[in-house]
């Protein structure tokens, strides 16, 4: 069963198709996803506990929220918003223009990627992970206490073997990651 619970100044559409649940307050605009602090409005879906293969999330403004779910892939995507995935342990592809994304890693995954062209990038990794970093930025930093010293542009970070390679872009914005503890 999927609940969904929301409070809108307008009715909103709900169609439930192949594989997809599609949320919309009219033709012309997606409704904000878990809209937060910046608004009262907002979208909240409780999916049953299950394993899904593909889980995809776009929104125009809004933040996005992901708690503890079981998935092969996951799409993340808002143009204007905060990006919070907890728990992380599935190919996962995270993206907003302007806001913040923080993500808790349980299991690196190969070829996963985070891409902020406004706002901060914080990671919390496994500790002792097999992990290859890709940091791109135009002019952003990357601030981590796993190497000493102040570290700026872009650079290929490898750590115990780097095994699994994970891509992040913080265009314009500081990357933060370190190891859970």
């Amino acid at each position: 069963e999927i609940r969904v619970e929301y409070k809108n100044d307008r009715p909103l559409e709900f169609e439930i198709g192949d594989n997809e649940l599609m949320i919309t307050e009219n033709v012309k605009f997606v409704v904000s996803l878990f809209a937060g602090d910046r608004s009262d409005n907002g979208v909240k879906i409780y999916l049953p506990k299950t394993a899904y293969r593909d889980i995809s999330i776009y929104t125009g403004t809004g933040s996005v929220s992901v708690g503890n779910i079981s998935c092969k892939k996951l799409s993340a995507v808002t143009e204007t918003g905060d990006i919070t995935v907890e728990s992380m342990r599935y190919l996962s592809s995270v993206t907003t223009t302007s806001g913040r994304i923080s993500a808790n890693i349980d299991k690196i995954v190969q070829d996963t990627s985070f891409l902020n062209r406004d706002g901060d990038i914080d990671l919390v990794l496994p500790s002792e992970s097999s992990v290859a970093v890709d940091f791109k930025t135009t002019d952003g930093e990357c601030k981590t206490d796993l190497i000493s010293g102040h570290i700026s542009g872009s650079y290929l970070y490898a750590f115990n073997g780097g095994k699994r390679r994970i891509d992040v872009t913080a265009e314009h914005g500081t990357f933060t990651f370190k190891e859970r503890t």
